[in-house]
């Protein structure tokens, strides 16, 4: 019995193929993010989520954020916290991303600083989807160990997929909703200030 204990145990640490994944691309990233920090910064600025002081500053942590994310992920006794780091991370980027494809703005995603150029589109809120399943994954079998890890992340993958197909596919409509919301907003705040009670 122990040694059958032994052996679980030893499966439960060993690093898994979802643990090396999100390692291997964040250790990519925060080594390239490193050695070209002046290129991120402009590439933070591009996206237009945040003032400049704050996407400076952004381009600073960002690396940082990467490099720690990686090791911790591949450290099996502190993958948990890898992944959750790594998991920040991958919503930040996707909500960054999602946004300026709603505005129609196309320009290189900056993933990889200038080694890869690619603009941003559907296939990229698919990638960070596919790596934020390999951090959820991450999650659930240094929580649960690995029975079940796989069929859930399977699960929440096609899930994903199926939701950005659905989107994409209506992707002007729900952009274009939104939009005209706003300005009807403003519309009616102006109106509103021009006509002081």
């Amino acid at each position: 019995i122990r040694r059958a204990q032994g052996q679980d145990a030893a499966a439960f640490v060993q690093p898994t193929g979802h643990s090396r994944a999100l390692a291997g691309t964040f250790l990519a990233s925060g080594v390239i993010h490193v050695s070209h920090r002046r290129q991120l910064v402009l590439t933070v600025l591009q996206y237009r989520v945040l003032g400049r002081r704050a996407s400076v500053m952004t381009s600073f942590v960002l690396p940082g954020m990467e490099l720690v994310g990686a090791l911790l992920v591949a450290i099996p006794t502190l993958s948990a916290i890898g992944a959750l780091i790594l998991l920040c991370l991958l919503s930040a980027f996707a909500f960054a991303t999602a946004i300026n494809l709603a505005r129609g703005r196309k320009f290189d995603c900056g993933c990889f600083g200038t080694l890869t150029i690619e603009e941003i589109s559907s296939m990229s809120m698919i990638r960070l989807g596919v790596l934020g399943v390999s951090a959820v994954a991450v999650l659930v079998m240094n929580s649960f160990g690995n029975s079940g890890a796989d069929e859930l992340s399977t699960l929440l993958l096609g899930g994903f997929v199926l939701i950005i197909g659905y989107l994409t596919g209506n992707f002007r409509v729900v952009s274009s909703a939104l939009f005209k919301r706003s300005e009807r907003v403003d519309a009616l705040t102006h109106r509103g200030e021009g006509h002081p009670q």
